[in-house]
C-alpha cells in the first residue's frame, strides 16, 4: 500500500471527488496543511499517475 502525502509533507488529504469504473479510477485531493491540490488516476493498462501537489 503506498501512502499518499502532499508536497509540504502533510498526510492530511481529503478526497474532493472521484469516480471509477471495471478498468479506471480517478481521485482530487486537496491538502488541508497548505490547500494544494492534487489527482490520482489509475488505469489498469497504464498504472498510476499522480499529479499536482501529491507524491
Amino acid at each position: 500500500m503506498t501512502v499518499l502525502r502532499c508536497q509540504c509533507g502533510a498526510l492530511e488529504l481529503t478526497i474532493t471527488s472521484q469516480s471509477y469504473d471495471d478498468s479506471s479510477a480517478f481521485e482530487a485531493y486537496k491538502c488541508q496543511c497548505c490547500g494544494r491540490t492534487g489527482t490520482l488516476v489509475h488505469e489498469a493498462t497504464t498504472g498510476t499517475t499522480l499529479s499536482g501537489c501529491l507524491r
